[in-house]
């Protein structure tokens, strides 16, 4: 008979083989995609690369797709390049690989605050070729340009419109990616902010008990952290600064099928940023009461065209505000319609 130990063992080892295999077919990938780049550098071609934190988060993925139509357009090439992890050794990796094979200039979302800029500042002046930054801000030493959200505003606005579904207030948890993601640390001051009304109001609400919360990057574990705080915890607002929990669509519907008439009567408010397709569909269906979100294509479609100003030596705008959008369970319909696109060059 096994012990409690050896079982324990066998099972993380068991559950740690999909991870592997999955890594596998991620670096498969990604060398051929480095050989693709250097084949259309040879015949003359100019590549621009899209660098996500994690290739998992469907965000990322309409922002290659702007990115990818925007390059259709001028007659270059946008190639979509990162790795299944949220990891900043990784995304270190992927940027120095990435140059080496050749490519004209990068748009990065940065994962975490000061990484890049403390261990790449002197190799990639050296370089010398565009660096945007686009969702996550980067070091202005060495992007010359950042294109997305306002995320102090992003959560600002999200917390503004809780604050108006909850005017008495109430015990909330805060769950946000990583305690060093710049973007996601915007993201909570601003929901503090407007959740307090700048603090007039702070005595309305009480964090509730272990919050905030940090999910990594991984989605599983953000729907497991969001259940458990509902479940266990006198919690009646639970906010995301991001997909999170709602990038597994199964899961998600899972964990909160019980709920579903709390929320419908406002006893239980989840509230998140994005307004991805599926994330529309929660608020649809009941499962969600209020998602702020932002506007990945147009983060992608704008990456590259800057990054295409600048390889051609034209003056690019330093700031792309691509807006955001509030959706509620009767405005899924259009509430993404409207563009909200603000270009600033101080």
């Amino acid at each position: 008979m096994f012990n409690r130990t050896t079982l324990l063992t066998l099972i993380t080892l068991l559950l740690s083989l999909p991870s592997h295999v999955s890594q596998a077919h991620n670096e498969q990938e990604k060398q051929q995609k480095l050989v693709q780049i250097k084949q259309l550098k040879d015949t003359g071609k100019t590549v621009y690369a899209m660098i996500p934190k994690s290739t998992n988060d469907p965000f990322f993925s309409y922002a290659a797709k702007g990115c990818q139509k925007e390059a259709e357009r001028l007659g270059v090439h946008c190639i979509y390049y990162g790795s299944d992890n949220e990891n900043p050794r990784l995304q270190e990796k992927d940027l120095l690989a990435l140059i080496n094979a050749g490519v004209d200039g990068i748009a990065i979302s940065a994962i975490v605050d000061g990484w890049l800029t403390d261990r790449q500042r002197d190799n990639l002046r050296r370089w010398g070729k565009p660096i945007v930054a686009f969702d996550s801000p980067l070091s202005n030493e060495l992007s010359a340009a950042y294109i997305g959200t306002n995320n102090y505003l992003l959560g600002k606005q999200l917390g503004t419109e809780l604050r108006q579904l909850k005017p008495s207030g109430g015990t909330y948890c805060l769950h946000s990616e990583r305690p060093d993601s710049p973007n996601h640390q915007d993201r909570m001051r601003g929901i503090i902010d407007g959740l307090t009304d700048g603090g007039n109001e702070e005595g309305k609400w009480l964090s509730g008990f272990s919050c905030p919360l940090y999910h990594y990057g991984d989605f599983n574990a953000a729907v497991n952290q969001m259940i458990r705080v509902i479940k266990n915890f006198d919690v009646d607002t639970f906010i995301s600064t991001g997909g999170g929990s709602q990038f597994l669509p199964e899961k998600y519907r899972q964990g909160l099928a019980p709920y579903k008439n709390a929320i419908l009567e406002g006893q239980l408010t989840i509230a998140s940023i994005d307004t991805l397709p599926v994330q529309l569909e929660y608020l649809h269906e009941g499962l969600s009461s209020l998602n702020v979100g932002q506007r990945p294509a147009e983060m992608g479609k704008w990456s590259l065209h800057i990054l295409d100003l600048l390889t051609n030596g034209h003056h690019a705008p330093l700031i792309i505000n691509t807006g955001l959008t509030v959706c509620l369970p009767d405005t899924t319909n259009d509430c993404t319609d409207h563009s909200g696109l603000y270009i600033s060059s101080h």
